[in-house]
């Protein structure tokens, strides 16, 4: 199963630590918020450090309604998006 994980909050480090573990998960990205907005916001991780430590590709958005977060998300074909603390969807 090809998943795109979705968070800029610290609730999901344990979930991106056990879907890079998971054998039959297809971890083909993460995608947090640029660091200028996610700044502002309580909670916020670098998700960039954790995933450049274990390969994970790693993608940034405003927002994750534009449409070159749209374009990217499509182009990556996920089957699905696993979102953890996103308030924007």
């Amino acid at each position: 199963m090809r998943v795109l994980f979705v968070s800029f909050h610290r609730e999901g480090v344990e979930t991106l630590n056990f879907l890079k573990k998971n054998k039959s998960v297809e971890l083909v990205g993460c995608l947090s918020l640029v660091a200028s907005s996610s700044m502002n916001k309580s909670g916020s991780y670098n998700y960039k450090t954790l995933c450049n430590e274990s390969s994970v590709k790693y993608f940034e958005c405003n927002h994750i309604n534009d449409q070159e977060t749209k374009a990217l998300i499509k182009k990556l074909e996920p089957d699905i998006l696993m979102v953890l603390g996103w308030g924007q969807i």
